[in-house]
Formats: C-alpha cells, sequence, structure tokens
C-alpha cells in the first residue's frame, strides 16, 4: 500500500514523495483494538507494519508479547510466535525455548556469540563456555570489565578436581592447580598378586607373583618337624595346592586322616591283635589295640 508520511527535516519534494511501506506478510491483517497499536520498524530497508505484542514487534520483556518470548536480534528485541518446523522468513528458524515444557518458537538465526555479557546468538544462553580453559581449578568468565571479547580466569582454592590420575584420591585445587591427593590404596588380599601397583590411567594393577601360600586347605602342603612335604604355591596368581599334609600321632592304634575343615585327626583302629604296639618283654603276651590303645593280652 501506499502512504504519505509527514517529515518535519524533508525537502518539500521529499516530504510529498510517497514512501513504500509492506504489511507483515507472516501473519493475516488483524481486526485491532484499541491497545493493538500499529508499530513501523524497519527492515531490509522497507518499513513493516507490524502489531504491538506478535511476531517481530519491537519489546522489552516476555511479558511484552502475545507468545511469552522477547528474543534479541541484531536490530534489537523483537517477540517471537510459536512454531511447529519453520518459520516462514529467512532471519528466523524454530527451536525448542528454554524450560520445562517442549515449547517451540521462532529465534533469529545470526551472528556468533561473543564475550559481552549479551546473549548474541540468539539462544537463551549468555557467553556460554566462550573462556573455558579446561582447568578445573579456574573460574572462566567473560572480562566484562576489560577489553571487548576477553576473559580473566580466577583461580580457585579448595576446590574438588581431578589431577588426571586414578591413582590418588580426594585431589583439590591449589592456587589455580589441581594437587593430587593421597595415594591410594591397592590391596585385594591375595598372597599371590602384588598389592600397591597403580596405572594413572586405570587404576589398581595385581600383577602375579610367585612364592609360597596358604591355599586355606589345612590337609596340603603342610608337614612337621620330622617330615616336610611340598608346600602350597603361588602359579599365575592363584594358590595352588601342594602336598598332603603330614599327619602322624606315632600311635599304631589309630588311622592319621584328614579333613579340609579341621586338618589332621586321629581315628583308632577296631580292637585286635597289633605288633605295631611295642613289646612288653612278657613273651606270654600278645600286643592288642583296644579302645585306640596299645594293650596286652
Amino acid at each position: 500500500m501506499m502512504v504519505m508520511a509527514a517529515c518535519a527535516a524533508c525537502s518539500p519534494d521529499e516530504a510529498a514523495a510517497p514512501r513504500d511501506v509492506v504489511a507483515d506478510t507472516d501473519t493475516e491483517s488483524p481486526d485491532l483494538s484499541a491497545e493493538e497499536v500499529p508499530l513501523l520498524r524497519i527492515e531490509g530497508g522497507a518499513e513493516l507494519l507490524v502489531v504491538s505484542g506478535q511476531f517481530r514487534a519491537p519489546c522489552a520483556e516476555n511479558s511484552e508479547c502475545d507468545n511469552g518470548y522477547c528474543v534479541l536480534t541484531l536490530s534489537g528485541k523483537v517477540c517471537s510466535k510459536n512454531c511447529a518446523s519453520s518459520c516462514e522468513h529467512p532471519e528466523f528458524v524454530c527451536d525448542q525455548a528454554p524450560g520445562g515444557d517442549p515449547v517451540f518458537i521462532c529465534v533469529p538465526k545470526h551472528t556468533t556469540e561473543v564475550c559481552d555479557g549479551v546473549d548474541n546468538d540468539g539462544d537463551f544462553k549468555v557467553d556460554e563456555d566462550l573462556c573455558e580453559d579446561g582447568n578445573p581449578c579456574t573460574l572462566d568468565e567473560c572480562n566484562l570489565g576489560g577489553p571487548q571479547g576477553s576473559c580473566k580466569h580466577v583461580e580457585l582454592n579448595g576446590n574438588s578436581c581431578f589431577d588426571g590420575s586414578v591413582c590418588t584420591e580426594d585431589d583439590t585445587c591449589i592456587n589455580g592447580v589441581c594437587k593430587g591427593g593421597a595415594k591410594k590404596k591397592c590391596v585385594d588380599g591375595n598372597s599371590c598378586t602384588k598389592d600397591d601397583v597403580c596405572d594413572p590411567a586405570s587404576g589398581c594393577q595385581f600383577p602375579p607373583q610367585a612364592g609360597p601360600c596358604d591355599d586355606g586347605n589345612p590337609c596340603t602342603g603342610i608337614g612337621s618337624d620330622e617330615k616336610q612335604v611340598a608346600p602350597d604355591t603361588c602359579a599365575s596368581g592363584e594358590c595352588k595346592p601342594g602336598a598332603p599334609s603330614h599327619c602322624d600321632d606315632h600311635n599304631p592304634c589309630t588311622n592319621n586322616l584328614c579333613k579340609p575343615a579341621g586338618g589332621c585327626y586321629f581315628k583308632a583302629v577296631p580292637d585286635q591283635p597289633n605288633n605295631g604296639c611295642p613289646k612288653d618283654g612278657d613273651p606270654s603276651t600278645v600286643e592288642w589295640c583296644v579302645a585306640g590303645l596299645c594293650s596286652y593280652k
């Protein structure tokens, strides 16, 4: 449509010349109420007739917009609108709005974020990770009081951190540097492996070691003063049983036995003559085992 616009600073010819006013093609021409005041805004050299609170109308707060979202563009803040997949405007894209419910609105696709305390890229985040230095012991933020776009890194003290090694515990920030804490204890309770071996990347290691061990069974590997037997021995990180334990009470009237639950034990043989009993010097008697003891009849 063509409108005549008055201009105090224009020449008579300029004031009389018609100016192009382009209606906002993204919305149907509404029936304006007293509160819906038409606004003129410049876009691409042309003037757009928009309605307060509707898409691309100037705003300062979310409450001024019909859909509740006031977004930042290169030319200032404007009202957004809800969308499903596209915004039917080359300078806006449909994206999820911040908050709990999955609401999609039109946001400007423009400039990249810079350190200035402003949401430059219109993604509802301010200066996101622009100054991240990868050091857990510094507070990284934009230096809003310094040169434009600069960062500052405040050294932290006492904060928990990770020094890069899983072999230390309770790492702590000291003057902006992560210091490793106490050495991690690596103990597996296995006598056939080495303890306190730690790899910074993968943690505790328990390499096998050789030597005697105890397989927990008293019936293997236990000798006596009078007879030694092959002991339990470590092999490939495991305790392998040795030779049968030496169980002998030197009593010919008992059987020498062993059970894992208690070790050596001695069971009386049935009552019977037994040549193993020592002679009593009387040729008229016979050696017997009676109730597990030598007897003479």
